[in-house]
């Protein structure tokens, strides 16, 4: 029987461990688009479910400054100021009376169980154990939804959005979806602003 001398061992040892590096660095790739695909699908499910609440209450729900939607049952709502109590704006009710709705374990549903949840529960970051989070940013007309994505997916990642500097938790936003044609560049409010600008200019 013949053994393998020490350069050949050396050899054979080097090329298993280049296998096995491939292999992992493939792998790990794989699993980056996989939580990136989820992610697209997500928020493209998420958009579909924000637009049937529009059609149903004429607003999109509040957003909170940690990028989660308002539209949950609070334990204890704050007391609506007096000069809005006669005011018939479910944004502004929802922004004193709701709660931040937590991603993956509330819906997004009628705050007053009136119709059917919009979705059964809202979707969670697949990397959320890692701190990257899900972005909700409205002011009733418009929103926009920001997630992160680990590839640069040709046609989805987006440089103007990620110089925003946005914080999707541990990461930048790079990927969104908005309401209509909204340019996801800019904020909310800048981007009504400028549409208003050019009414009055034409």
């Amino acid at each position: 029987m013949s053994f393998f001398n020490k350069q050949e061992l050396a050899g054979i040892l080097t090329i298993l461990l280049l296998i096995f590096v491939v292999s992992f660095i493939s792998f790990q790739a794989s699993l980056r688009r996989g939580r990136d695909e989820q992610r697209i699908s997500d928020l493209d499910n998420l958009s579909r479910a924000l637009q049937q609440y529009h059609n149903s209450f004429g607003t999109y729900p509040p957003s909170l400054e940690t990028g989660k939607i308002v539209a949950c049952k609070s334990d204890n709502p704050i007391p609506i100021p007096d000069e809005l109590t006669e005011i018939n704006d479910r944004y502004v009710f929802l922004l004193y009376d709701g709660r931040a709705c937590e991603w993956g374990e509330d819906p997004l549903a009628d705050y007053y169980g009136n119709t059917e949840n919009f979705m059964d529960y809202l979707p969670i970051d697949p990397a959320n154990d890692k701190g990257i989070a899900y972005v909700y940013i409205s002011n009733g007309e418009e929103y926009q939804i920001f997630t992160h994505l680990e590839s640069q997916i040709k046609d989805k990642y987006d440089l103007g959005l990620e110089e925003r500097n946005i914080s999707c938790g541990t990461a930048l936003c790079n990927y969104g979806k908005g309401s209509g044609k909204l340019i996801l560049e800019k904020v909310v409010d800048e981007y009504q602003n400028d549409i208003r600008d050019r009414l009055i200019v034409e």
